[in-house]
């Protein structure tokens, strides 16, 4: 083999064909990362342009298969409550959630009265939810919560 040159399986390359191929290869590299990232920041700016009960209302959307009754909407209230600053009544809630809360995203729809029986059922819901964990929330729903608010930070 002639010197410098260096040996790519059964093909030899010159020293400066080899430069130009890192050179090229870097470029496309850099290129890539770059259309990434501009993806990534008009992303970002369009999540910014929801409100935080929307996000909620999406992630919620996204979490449907963590839904194991129609209890699990109370959830997603105390979310609404304690995250996406929501003031309104939880029956003004589930009427807000009612058209969306049907099959096929949702196997458990939302009555009305559905997340006043849970909390009835269920003191630490009324409670902020940083503190269900300690105050006996079940796994499921401890579950959900932490799924909802992993995607409302």
């Amino acid at each position: 083999m002639e010197k410098n040159k260096k040996n790519f399986g059964e093909m030899e390359i010159a020293p400066d064909m080899v430069n130009l191929i890192h050179r090229v290869f870097n470029l496309w590299a850099r290129k890539r990362e770059e259309e990434c990232l501009a993806i990534l920041r008009q992303l970002l700016e369009e999540q910014q342009h929801y409100s935080p009960l929307q996000q909620l209302m999406q992630a919620a959307t996204d979490a449907s298969p963590l839904f194991w009754a129609s209890t699990s909407w109370a959830v997603v209230y105390a979310v609404a409550r304690d995250m996406a600053d929501y003031q309104g009544s939880v029956s003004d809630f589930e009427r807000m959630i009612a058209p969306m809360a049907k099959p096929p995203v949702f196997n458990y729809p939302c009555p009305q009265g559905t997340i006043h029986r849970a909390f009835n059922h269920h003191p630490y819901m009324h409670k902020p939810i940083h503190r269900w964990e300690e105050n006996g929330a079940s796994r499921r729903e401890l579950a959900l919560l932490h799924y909802l608010c992993a995607r409302m930070d």
